[in-house]
């Protein structure tokens, strides 16, 4: 006789929870990489960006708990954006997230700012950012540059850029000089005047923040080596002109991104996570043995440059605006140029020279990031959850003038965002060389259509179709 033994294995686990699963790992792994992000921050800003007080990096111990909360604010607004970048929209907002929103919310409530003016500022960026999101998911359908001839667009963009770089080197010319980072302020102290003459500000702005990010783009994304060298060639003149670190860095970041995330067949957020703490913990090391407390070294400007005026400043400028609107007037958008003539200016000097001025009692321009002049110093908190719609709209319709050349945009527009964590939106797009650039990649879009070459955009590698 023989008996029956039922089997004790257990079931396959069902496809549609493997699914639930696999949809998982990306956000646990961004999720791993904010609670890092956060812990690195308050480390680098607690131990070694408060030695610069002076220029607004205050710290309240009593508020230490916060970084507790901070990672998990953190981790929920991440949800709101797609773990696969598929618009150019999707790019900006993870890129806005790490360099600008994410040391915001880390780093503001650690100052010394009156409690209810921090926590009510954090409520309304996390509603402003939210805002951000869901507006920018409009469709827009933009009508196509039909019959745009190639070799037109071109002579108008290099007649463009001859004639600003003309107007450059003519107001510069022979008070170029390359100098180490130790004697830029030097520099920018001797040139500063030349740079108001007539409208060269505009050209070395556009020049800086547009057109050779659009070289270089161009030249990486298409694997043409004049463009690429051009640019960097380019970037390399406008440094010798102010000393401006920032035009010399986004030679750095236009390549790296280039390199790290957008040249793989799938852009993903947790490439672009994973490289943000990297990039914030090596330096550290510098830190933590003792490497970056000779200002003349290079090892300290560099650290500097990173710590302090890439991740640090957003943060340190927008708790001081938050400070000064706590006692003297809002702008009430009166600080952009064209609301002024409707709406009557409060000061004498420009935003950031009145924040500057408060903070030393000398000449120094304090500029912040949208959410602190467009936002705060326009309208208090309200203003705040005002320009997160407002953004939302302009990538929204940036998705339809960059989708025919995706990854070239989202290469190109990495030196925006490092302008809009330190400026005004609309100085950014209107005198920065925002819609300039984004005017540009729209043109050379529908002309590459109208030749016959068409983007191929991210695809999945599951869904990759192999080569007959």
């Amino acid at each position: 006789m023989t008996r029956s033994v039922s089997s004790s294995v257990p079931s396959a686990l069902p496809l549609s929870h493997i699914g639930l699963v696999t949809a998982a790992v990306p956000r646990v792994k961004i999720a791993i990489a904010i609670i890092a992000f956060a812990l690195l921050l308050d480390w680098i800003y607690v131990n070694f960006l408060t030695d610069f007080d002076y220029l607004g990096f205050t710290y309240d111990p009593e508020y230490d708990w916060y970084m507790a909360v901070a990672p998990l604010l953190l981790i929920f607004s991440s949800l709101w954006f797609p773990v696969e970048v598929t618009r150019f929209s999707h790019w900006m907002l993870w890129l806005l997230f790490w360099l600008l929103y994410s040391p915001i919310v880390i780093l503001v409530p650690l100052q010394k700012i009156p409690a209810e003016a921090k926590w009510t500022f954090l409520a309304s960026l996390l509603i402003s950012f939210g805002l951000t999101s869901l507006c920018s998911r409009f469709n827009w359908r933009l009508p196509a540059l039909k019959g745009v001839d190639n070799r037109l667009a071109k002579l108008a963009f290099w007649s463009l850029y001859a004639g600003l770089f003309a107007m450059v080197l003519t107001a510069f010319g022979g008070h170029l000089q390359l100098v180490s980072f130790a004697d830029v302020y030097t520099l920018r102290s001797e040139n500063s005047d030349l740079a108001l003459s007539g409208l060269v500000g505009y050209a070395l702005a556009n020049l800086a923040w547009a057109l050779n990010p659009y070289l270089m783009a161009k030249g990486l994304v298409e694997r043409q080596k004049l463009s690429l060298w051009i640019g960097l060639a380019g970037q390399l003149v406008l440094f010798s002109t102010l000393g401006q670190k920032g035009v010399l860095l986004s030679t750095v970041v236009v390549v790296g991104a280039y390199y790290g995330l957008l040249k793989a067949p799938v852009i993903s957020a947790v490439a672009i996570s994973r490289i943000m703490v990297t990039v914030c913990a090596i330096p550290m090391i510098a830190v933590v043995m003792g490497l970056a407390e000779d200002p003349s070294t290079v090892i300290q400007q560099l650290v500097a440059l990173l710590y302090m005026r890439t991740l640090g400043m957003p943060a340190a400028a927008t708790g001081m605006y938050i400070n000064f609107f706590q006692s003297h007037p809002l702008t009430y958008y009166s600080h952009i140029n064209v609301v002024s003539f409707f709406v009557q200016y409060p000061y004498q000097m420009s935003l950031g020279q009145v924040i500057g001025f408060d903070l030393v009692a000398d000449d120094l321009n304090a500029n912040a990031n949208i959410y602190a002049t467009d936002g705060y110093a326009a309208l208090g908190a309200v203003g705040v959850v005002l320009i997160g719609p407002i953004l939302g709209l302009f990538l929204s319709v940036a998705n339809s003038m960059t989708a025919r050349s995706l990854r070239m945009a989202c290469a190109a527009f990495v030196p925006f965002v490092m302008i809009v964590s330190n400026s005004s939106l609309f100085t950014s797009l209107l005198t920065g060389g925002g819609f300039l650039l984004l005017l540009i990649v729209y043109s050379h879009g529908n002309a590459n259509e109208h030749h016959g070459r068409q983007f191929v955009g991210p695809v999945s590698l599951s869904t990759r179709k192999a080569r007959p």
